[in-house]
């Protein structure tokens, strides 16, 4: 698919630029074949989770991806999606990591009360880059913080906002995040919304990086 949106463009040296000029209904294509992209790799590191640890290492212009990534949730989200931050760090990362930002995001996604904005955020510190994303989303305590990242634990609020779920995702994040040498942490506002029975709170799932070589 690249390849061809490159070959059919005027500046096909600026793949940006490229996407930007696109048939709106050729860059409908391009999202999704890209979420099918990410799914896919989702679906294999559940087949087998030891896949992980494995990659070649890559110069991953962090701000960029993540805005990449984020521009196409942007098409499907049911909430406002932004990016803040200020970041040029280019760190040698595993792809995996892409995936570790799905899954944090299309959690958001998913559980966050509806018209209220989600906000991934990019900083640069020296050389590690601090991601974070945040959304209002069900509240969590002290100990729901660690047990979201359990193998097949879902709470019960979030079993009442998506049933289907498996419990997976999260527990790969952390595991994704371990490969690349960091931990997600997760903060929570005090103030809460109950909606459904449900109490809602700001929730930011956060983490830094550096690079692996």
């Amino acid at each position: 698919m690249e390849n061809y949106i490159t070959a059919n463009c005027e500046n096909p040296r600026d793949y940006d630029i490229c996407l930007k000029n696109l048939d709106n209904n050729l860059l409908g294509v391009y999202k999704s074949i890209s979420l099918l992209e990410h799914q896919f790799s989702l679906v294999d590191y559940v087949a087998n989770p030891e896949a992980i640890k494995y990659g070649e290492t890559e110069p991953i212009k962090i701000y960029k991806a993540v805005d990449k990534l984020v521009r196409i949730f942007q098409s499907i989200a049911k909430n406002r999606i932004n990016i803040t931050g200020t970041s040029h760090n280019e760190l040698y990362l595993r792809q995996s990591f892409m995936t570790l930002m799905f899954i944090l995001i299309d959690n958001a996604n998913k559980y966050s009360l509806r018209d209220q904005p989600i906000t991934v955020e990019v900083q640069d510190y020296n050389y590690e880059t601090f991601i974070s994303v945040t959304s209002y989303s069900p509240s969590l305590g002290n100990k729901s913080k660690k047990k979201v990242f359990e193998k097949y634990h879902r709470e019960n609020c979030a079993k009442k906002i998506t049933p289907d779920g498996q419990g997976i995702g999260l527990y790969l994040a952390k595991k994704i995040a371990e490969s690349l040498k960091t931990i997600i942490n997760i903060s929570c506002s005090t103030k809460t919304t109950n909606f459904n029975d449900i109490d809602y709170a700001e929730v930011k799932f956060k983490f830094t990086l550096t690079s692996l070589d």
